[in-house]
Parts: C-alpha cells; structure tokens; sequence
C-alpha cells in the first residue's frame, strides 16, 4: 500500500466562486449534475442472514427461477439512454476522517482495488457498451489519499475538489473519485437514507469546465443495521458491507458515469437491481478462515460483495458473466410440454439461464392425439429427445401434429384371428393383439 499523507483542513480553491459547494447531497439539486444515484439501506431483516436452503447448497447449472418480468425494460431489462461508458475507468480513493486509527480496513480498500479489474466479477460491466462502441474495461487503481480532517457533514464535492486542486491526487478524466468516511463521521442522510451514492459535476463548476465523476461511501457503525450484511463476513461486516457498496458504486459510475447511459424503466442502475443480494449465486459462496460467509477472493483477501446486473442473455444478477438463456417454446394450441435438465415448461415460452457451454437434454411430450414432428434447433434429436450445447442464447421449438388416421382392416383381422380362437386364455389374448397390429393401416 503506498504511504499515506496527513492532510489538515484545506481551504476550497473554489468554494467561493461555486455555489453548490457544501450543499447537501441529499436536498433537491440546483443542477443536473447533482443529481445522485444512491445505494439504499437494506430492507432485510436478521432473519434474512439466513440463507433458504436450496440457495445454500446450489450447485446446479440451472438458475433457481426462470428469467421472469421482474426488472422492467426491454431486451436485458436494463435500457440504454444513450450516453457514453467509461473504457478506461480508474479508481481514486480518498480516505476521510480517522483511518489512523483502522489503518487495516484502508490496506483492505485498497487491495481490493489493486485486483479488482481482473476477476470475472468486474467483467460483467463489459457487457455494457455505448455508441461509440465503447464498452466498461477493467478498472484500474489510481491513487490514493488520506484527508485526516474529522468535520462531520463533509461535503464530498468539496473533498473531492481540495485533494485535486490541493496536488494530492491528479485529475483523471476517467477517474472515479470515491470519498470514504471512517466509522466516526456522519453524513446527513448517512444509514437512514443511502449507504453510497455517485453523481458528476465539474471540477471548477464552469461550463467549459474538466467532467468530475465522484461519490461516497461511509463505513457504517454499528448502529446502521440497515447498511451492514446481517452474518458474519470475513473481515467484520461493517468494512465487508462498505466495500461492497464501494463496488456497487464503482460499476454504476463505469456503466452510468454522466447519469445518462443505463437504467431500468424505474430508473434503476445496473447495481440497483441486485442489492443487498446474498441468495443469487450462492454458488460462489464459501467459508472463509473466520468462518464467516465469502463469495470473491481478490489479491490475498476474501470478501463478501454483492453481485452485479449481467446485460446480456435477458439480464441476471450474477457473480460473473457466465450464464446463457435458453427459451422454450410452446405452441398455444395444441399445446403439450417439454421436461428435462431440471426443468418443466407446460406451455408458452419458457426461459432459464444455465451455465455456459451446459448439455442439456429435453424431450417434448405431446398433447393426446399427437406426435412430435419437428424439434427446431437442437444439436441432435433421438425420437422425441433434444440435445444441445448452450453456448450462445438460444430458443427450441418443438412442433406437434395429429396422429394420421389409422383403422383396422376387418377382414385382415378375421382371417388372422380364426387361429387364435382354439388358443388358451392368455395366448388367444395375444395372438389377437399381434392381428390387431398387423392389420392396423394408417394412410
């Protein structure tokens, strides 16, 4: 970890010709830029550090629920407004408040964000592209600072400006400028009303001015239930559950820099859609040394984080971009069914998500009075049964018709027949089905 240098209180290079400065981040804003996408507290209870036990022990290639209208908007649910991605996004860590005294949880910070960009967690942002054909690349680590002043009701504009102006960090215009507050600092709105949050602005507050992307993230006492994972964590659950909003904020400010790129119908970001999630993917869940629950090793450390929004194969939240979907559809008349794989789809379209590169195997049953005549888009079919490999997004079709007229031939039969009739019981029985068979004619 590079040394960290003491900061005393800086004056603002800028505070008296910017008139937002020192607003709270919470009240109305004057301009578009202070518009703030926030994490919000949780709304689980202890009760929910329990995980169901089926999440608990999901090893299968399956997802727990079909994809389903849960998330609004189009195509992946998330919807592009337009504006641009950071490419190249890097991180800026400013440490506000008494990090002296939990130096510990800095160096975690910080190791986090040293190897952050190359795991497969980060990777999901790449799914999210602009028009330029820019898509999120993995984030790299900047610098960073601490600000050892312990002012409570920080502005984190102001922050962010006097460590730039102030020669501390330099400015980056693909930087992400994080101000993290030790335990000790409250913020008005802090636990009640958001546990992070990032926005933009300029780095002057003039119109030809440097964009500043920025944001806040508090370490949460341990008063703020509503802002810390409810179980044990591998490195204290206040630190755990600040990083991981720390994660959540930075993939927002990746996909959603200027507040103009990726939303849901509600207005929701990417991270949004999987907060305070501890269920989905409990397959990368594991035990950590303290016996605390993980789920991302990173560097030397494990961490528990939440997962992120996959914009792609109609969108999950997942711990990596590793699923594809597959839809099944069904016919409304004459209707029937397809099972296999772990699956049931009684009608309609169908759509789950499984692994990458997973065999599946479904057979299609038919509605009474019909066969199987077509199965589109599987890799192989053996009588009703498909295979395939999933290794894009893909949709089978099963395709039913009536059974042909069949009739028996009466005096094909009689003629058969006449030597079963001195047959005992159960060898006439069968010697009259065998006629039967062979004098079945179907046009």
């Amino acid at each position: 970890m590079r040394s960290f240098l003491l900061l005393g209180v800086l004056a603002a290079a800028c505070s008296a010709a910017d008139p937002q400065i020192g607003d709270d981040p919470t009240a109305a804003p004057q301009t578009q830029a202070r518009k703030i996408h926030a994490v919000r507290p949780s709304t689980k209870g202890d009760a929910a550090g329990i995980l169901p036990a089926s999440a608990a022990s999901e090893s299968l290639a399956i997802s727990v629920t079909p994809l389903g209208p849960a998330y609004p908007g189009p195509g992946n649910r998330i919807s592009y407004q337009g504006g641009q991605v950071l490419a190249n996004p890097k991180a800026y860590v400013i440490f506000y408040g008494n990090w002296l005294g939990q130096a510990s949880h800095a160096v975690l910070v910080d190791n986090l964000l040293r190897g952050l960009g190359a795991t497969a967690y980060w990777g999901i942002n790449a799914t999210y592209t602009d028009t330029s054909g820019h898509a999120v690349g993995p984030i790299t680590f900047g610098a960073d600072y601490l600000d050892g002043r312990t002012d409570q009701n920080p502005d984190p504009l102001s922050v962010v400006r006097d460590a730039i102006l102030g020669g501390h960090l330099p400015y980056d215009a693909n930087g992400i400028y994080m101000v993290m507050t030790s335990s000790d600092i409250a913020l008005d709105g802090f636990c009640s009303e958001f546990c992070g949050w990032h926005t933009h602005d300029l780095l002057l507050g003039t119109l030809d001015d440097h964009p500043l992307r920025y944001g806040f993230v508090g370490e949460p006492p341990s008063t703020c239930g509503g802002c810390i994972w409810p179980f044990t964590t591998p490195n204290g659950a206040p630190i755990d559950s600040m990083i991981s909003a720390l994660t959540h904020e930075l993939e927002e400010a990746a996909t959603d820099p200027d507040l103009n790129a990726y939303t849901d119908l509600s207005g929701n970001e990417n991270a949004d859609e999987c907060a305070w999630d501890f269920v989905d993917e409990a397959r990368f869940q594991f035990t950590s040394a303290n016996g605390g629950k993980a789920n991302i090793h990173v560097g030397t450390n494990d961490f528990f984080i939440q997962p992120n929004w996959v914009n792609a194969s109609g969108g999950y939240c997942g711990m990596a971009a590793d699923r594809k979907r597959i839809a099944i559809q069904i016919p409304a008349s004459p209707g029937g069914s397809v099972s296999g794989s772990g699956i049931t789809c009684n009608g309609g379209e169908c759509d789950f998500l499984y692994l990458t590169n997973s065999v599946l195997t479904y057979t299609a049953t038919p509605p009474s009075g019909y066969q199987l005549a077509t199965f589109a888009n599987c890799d192989s079919l053996s009588g009703n049964t498909c295979t395939l490999t999933l290794n894009t997004d893909r949709g089978i079709l099963p395709g039913f018709v009536r059974k042909p007229s069949c009739h028996l031939d009466q005096v094909c039969y009689n003629d058969c027949s006449q030597d079963c009739d001195d047959l005992p019981v159960r060898q006439r029985l069968q010697c009259q089905a065998s006629c039967r068979n062979q004098c079945t004619v179907c046009p």
